[in-house]
């Protein structure tokens, strides 16, 4: 969701002026004068990230590329590739980490007895796809619904509608992982209680989980959630937030973590966090039943987001 936009889409930005004026939003758009703030609020909504121009005229209009940082390219690279090394060297016992991740390919690709949960989460995991989709091409319809009642008084303005929105979706998210992963792992739903979740659970990481298992999952997960605090660090809440569609002046940012990774190192953060989850509960169970097949399709709504943003 994170994104650098060169140009601002100028109906966008005349939609929002019109409906919210100058309080739709915690942070001010490029057009109308900026609001004195405290400084941290205003690092908050904007980023601390470093842009190569020192201003909104400087910045405006300009092709922009940003120099990759070789030496922290190689410093992420050793962290992800050297145990990934060390333990297919050591690791002899079956499963090894080239069958753990043959069997997790296949499970990926599982299409036959998909039963209605599967499907039932698919559909919550693409609502913030959905939504995103409509901010990013009428972006003055959705300024236009937050600033009719009962969303205004909800939302309080574009910007915040989408921040709510997010919030929703992460808990669509979450919830539907956890009820996925529950109904694979409680066949029989009588015996499902918050007990009996909590037992299975401990035991599954007593157990099940590999050493494989544990140390690429807590790898991904740790480095998708660092790449995903830097870029609200990095562009600040306008500009994770699709605030370049409002009217928004985002900068554009030179540092970390674009001068790590892609364009999209949101994208690339909150799938490293995804899979790594997917890693450390993956069981005979859920592999069976489609757990990496959803995972695969999270993966998928993640690249179809990142090429709307990039190409469309």
């Amino acid at each position: 969701m994170a994104i650098q936009k060169r140009r601002t889409n100028a109906s966008a930005s005349e939609a929002f002026q019109h409906a919210v004026g100058d309080h739709g939003s915690n942070s001010s758009p490029a057009t109308t004068p900026r609001i004195p703030r405290e400084k941290l609020k205003d690092k908050i909504d904007n980023g601390f990230g470093k842009s190569k121009y020192a201003n909104e005229e400087d910045d405006k209009g300009r092709d922009t590329e940003t120099t990759m940082n070789r030496p922290l390219q190689a410093m992420f690279a050793l962290i992800l590739i050297g145990p990934q090394v060390a333990l297919f060297a050591s690791q002899r016992v079956s499963p090894t980490p080239l069958e753990q991740l043959e069997q997790w390919a296949r499970s990926s690709v599982v299409t036959t007895g998909l039963g209605p949960t599967f499907w039932l989460c698919v559909a919550a995991l693409a609502f913030e796809r959905v939504a995103y989709t409509i901010v990013w091409f009428v972006p003055e319809r959705f300024v236009a619904i937050c600033n009719k009642r009962p969303f205004k008084t909800f939302a309080g303005g574009p910007l915040d509608a989408m921040v709510k929105i997010f919030s929703i979706s992460k808990l669509l998210q979450v919830g539907s992982y956890v009820v996925f992963w529950l109904s694979l792992e409680f066949a029989d739903s009588s015996s499902l209680s918050l007990s009996n979740a909590y037992e299975h659970i401990v035991g599954h990481f007593s157990n099940s989980v590999t050493l494989y298992q544990a140390v690429t999952g807590t790898q991904l997960i740790v480095i998708g959630q660092l790449l995903n605090a830097s870029i609200y660090w990095a562009i600040g809440k306008a500009g994770v937030y699709y605030g370049c569609k409002f009217g928004y002046h985002i900068p554009w940012c030179t540092g970390f973590p674009f001068n790590v990774f892609t364009a999209h190192p949101q994208y690339f953060g909150a799938t490293a966090t995804v899979l790594g989850a997917v890693v450390l509960f993956t069981s005979p169970a859920a592999e069976a039943g489609g757990w990496w097949a959803l995972a695969a399709v999270q993966v998928l709504m993640y690249v179809y987001m990142s090429f709307v943003e990039g190409h469309l």
